[in-house]
């Protein structure tokens, strides 16, 4: 629960000039003309008397505690636009007897500003803030919104997800190869912050502001974030946007954004940690190189997974760079042991690696857990991938056909409905269905398989006889709780994925995708299609890819294989058959090349 007394004060790093101080107030040249200004035009308009227009504007200036930032980019117009709206909210909840909401947006195509109420704490529903952030990321932050999308990649050593590009003729030459096309694409600033005081002693309401705006650079071509003959980052101001360069100087934020793009630039996933701030705060920052396909969902999915740890914050930056952008989030300070830091930076990783997925809904609404919800998603891939084939209720009839039949060509066609057969029976929407359906079960598989896996949120493995108890359990909820065979099949599946885990990185704390060293056993359930038992078989889950490694021995060589799917029907054919497709290839080229591992 959170403090209504806690104050959100975190100290502003803009440097207020000419400041007097009258009384308790600090009187601000700046604020003291527009303010000014403010009151003209709200006098002119007529809305309220004039006593009410001075106590209105004096709290709204001074007492609500907005940052000088605000003042410094709204005009008086705009200013005077915003304490119409939440004065007449006030009324409204007086004379409705209701809580106080609001919901400002205002629009453009380089610009826009939000306000709205803060978390309410005895909502379980998603917070308002979070749905304007999604509203933002869909319209600016998105860079998908005019490409097409369907484009898979398969190989023997993994497959993704590409997003193809409309060729623009300023970017891309009519003949160009050899390296994936991309469209150039705008980028923005985001800037929020949370109003320190309620909006009145009546109305106990906190509320939110987002400003969006188009970042500008000084240089069109501006050089690489990153020398790579030295691999040591150029001057931030020579990669940042004109804003940011011109209001941020203080040298220990450039310095630290500046260490935080050179570790950034030699890996792939993001670099994220916390810093003390304040007395009041600490600073989680998230650099991650800015590519049209990452991070999708990640700035919203990010207020939810503080929410879910308990956590206040009270600012919120999203700083583009050339190639690269900075996530800053103020958190205010925790009563909770240090060990908080490190549980938010391990989900903070697996959040980026899986930022929006089939399962996301759940943990926004906190059902499940992130790593609940990332759990969900790789299982039922396994699951579409390894578990339909010998579980099919007509596989004993499938299997008397086919042996009656003599003509190769009639048992192709047999094995080809048998194909169809699973695919429609086992389909990536019933599995996922399935596993939504059943969240406290999933709690419980979630748990067998940190029991078998014993990394970070499990500090020690546990027993034999608990981890078979836990088994025992899962199967008694299962029998009791789930009446649909077809859930229960895929939920039985499931401790068939945690037993066939090797190793994973899921619950360690740095990842920039998620990886699972499946038994290569599982491919025992179709012998048919893969006569012989790979030397290791692994699964792949990314922000914007999802595939399979496979090899026929330790020390193998392979390349891949692109497949451009034009529908969406085409994707799901090509998505169904990748594991295969991948199975095939390496197999071919290890009998082709006996005396050359291949994989």
């Amino acid at each position: 629960m959170r403090s209504k007394n806690k104050s959100l004060s975190l100290g502003v790093k803009e440097v207020e000039s000419q400041q007097s101080k009258v009384g308790n107030i600090e009187m601000d040249p700046m604020k003291e003309e527009k303010m000014k200004e403010t009151k003209e035009i709200l006098q002119k308009k007529e809305i309220c008397p004039l006593p009410k227009i001075n106590s209105e504007t004096q709290y709204y200036f001074y007492d609500l505690g907005l940052p000088h930032s605000y003042f410094a980019t709204c005009t008086a117009e705009q200013i005077g636009d915003h304490i119409i709206c939440i004065y007449t909210s006030k009324i409204i909840s007086s004379v409705n007897n209701s809580p106080f909401k609001i919901d400002i947006k205002s629009e453009g195509e380089d610009s826009a500003l939000y306000i709205c109420n803060a978390d309410d704490e005895n909502s379980d529903d998603l917070s308002a803030h979070y749905e304007i952030e999604q509203r933002i990321e869909n319209r600016y932050l998105k860079k998908t919104k005019d490409w097409e999308q369907y484009i898979r990649v398969f190989g023997d050593g993994q497959r993704r997800l590409f997003e193809k590009t409309e060729r623009h003729k300023q970017n891309i030459g009519p003949h160009s190869h050899g390296h994936v096309l991309r469209a150039k694409f705008d980028t923005y600033r985001v800037e929020a912050f949370r109003s320190k005081s309620c909006v009145s002693p009546q109305n106990p309401v906190h509320l939110w502001f987002y400003f969006v705006r188009k970042a500008k650079y000084s240089s069109p071509n501006p050089p690489p974030a990153v020398d790579p003959t030295e691999n040591i980052p150029v001057k931030i101001e020579e990669i940042t946007n004109q804003e940011f360069a011109e209001k941020q100087n203080i040298d220990a934020t450039k310095d630290c954004y500046r260490e935080l793009i050179s570790k950034a630039a030699t890996q792939v996933g993001p670099v994220i940690r916390i810093n003390h701030f304040s007395q009041e705060a600490e600073e989680l920052l998230i650099c991650f190189r800015t590519r049209s396909d990452s991070a999708q969902g990640f700035f919203s999915a990010l207020t939810n997974l503080l929410r879910d740890h308990k956590l206040d914050c009270s600012r919120k930056f999203l700083e583009p760079f050339h190639e690269f952008s900075i996530i800053s989030v103020h958190i205010l300070s925790s009563t909770k042991p240090d060990s908080w830091k490190e549980l938010l930076i391990s989900d903070c990783s697996v959040l980026f690696a899986v930022p929006v997925n089939y399962f996301s809904f759940l943990f926004h609404y906190q059902t499940l857990s992130v790593y609940e919800a990332a759990y969900c998603y790789s299982a039922a891939l396994f699951i579409f991938y390894f578990c339909g084939s010998n579980t099919s209720q007509a596989e004993g009839e499938y299997k008397y056909l086919e042996g009656l039949l003599h003509d190769p060509t009639s048992v192709s066609k047999l094995q080809a409905i048998i194909r169809s057969h699973n695919l429609t029976n086992w389909s990536e929407v019933r599995i996922r269905e399935s596993l939504i359906q059943n969240p406290a079960v999933v709690k419980l598989l979630f748990e067998h398989f940190t029991h078998l896996n014993p990394v970070v949120i499990q500090k020690s493995p546990k027993s034999t006889e608990e981890t078979l108890a836990l088994e025992s359990k899962i199967k008694e909820s299962i029998s009791n709780n789930t009446t649909n065979d077809f859930e229960k099949r895929v939920l039985n599946a499931c401790i068939e994925f945690n037993k066939s885990t090797i190793k994973t990185n899921l619950l360690k704390t740095h990842k920039s995708c998620l990886v699972f060293d499946i038994d290569p056993s599982v491919t025992s359930n179709d012998p048919r299609r893969y006569p012989v038992k790979p030397y290791s078989v692994i699964l792949i889950v990314g922000s914007n890819f999802g595939g399979f490694h496979i090899r026929f021995s330790d020390i193998a060589r392979g390349g891949v294989r692109i497949v451009v799917s034009n529908t969406g029907s085409e994707y799901t054919r090509n998505s169904a058959e990748a594991f295969f497709e991948n199975y095939s290839l390496a197999n071919t080229q290890q009998k082709k090349n006996k005396d050359i591992p291949e994989g």
